[in-house]
């Protein structure tokens, strides 16, 4: 209930809301600064300890134990602020029980096709609408961020309407961004988060276009 009140209706989302506004001002990604500042203390404070041993032949155990505090001091700051801008998010109340929707038991193969043979068909709908034809002959390529955004925040329009949600829930975030390191994150297995140091939603610009409006409109809902 106090999670409720701090973080779902109260100053967090605020402070969420107003750095995610802030930041989206930036066009690069304020996430990708964050974490490199944190690589490149880290590495200037193991590049001071080796200068150090070399040039007065300093101990290494008490270098190490320097070193270990320096990556504890930033890994508890970063921790706090995780837990204040995010954390507690995972103590509020589920949506299921926000909105009082009970669990109706197992989906059984019956109900698991037919909606299976609906999501195809829908899907295929729009593919013909898009293309004007059964088959282009190709990938259907990404549309650029920009493009995406506002059919999202139409979505999410609808989406609070036919939820009954806060009207707080649709209002801006910021820009969603792509990542600027794009070939690192892939090889990190990553399509998109979202950071709540900086409010930012990001994701990788070149995701297939079925996946990048599902991967954009999943971090946008964090925010």
């Amino acid at each position: 209930e106090v999670a409720e009140r701090v973080a779902g209706a109260g100053p967090i989302p605020l402070l969420m809301q107003a750095m995610g506004l802030i930041s989206g001002v930036v066009p690069l990604p304020l996430a990708e600064v964050v974490i490199a500042a944190f690589l490149v203390r880290q590495g200037h404070g193991v590049w001071k300890g080796l200068a150090s041993r070399r040039r007065e032949g300093s101990r290494i155990l008490p270098l190490v134990g320097r070193g270990a505090l320096r990556l504890a001091q930033d890994a508890g700051v970063f921790a706090f602020l995780f837990y204040l801008l995010w954390g507690v998010q995972y103590a509020r109340p589920g949506l299921e029980s926000q909105l009082g929707i009970a669990p109706a038991g197992d989906v059984g193969m019956p109900e698991l096709r037919a909606l299976a043979e609906r999501a195809v068909a829908a899907t295929n709908g729009t593919y013909r609408a898009l293309h004007g034809s059964d088959d282009a002959g190709r990938p259907t390529g990404a549309s650029a961020l920009t493009n995406l955004v506002p059919g999202l925040e139409a979505g999410w329009e609808r989406t609070r309407a036919d939820l009954g949600l806060q009207a707080g829930v649709t209002s801006p975030r910021g820009v969603p961004k792509g990542f600027a390191a794009t070939p690192l994150v892939k090889r990190l297995g990553i399509s998109g988060m979202y950071f709540p140091f900086t409010g930012e939603a990001l994701v990788l610009r070149d995701l297939p276009g079925v996946l990048q409006g599902k991967d954009l409109g999943h971090e946008m809902a964090h925010q």
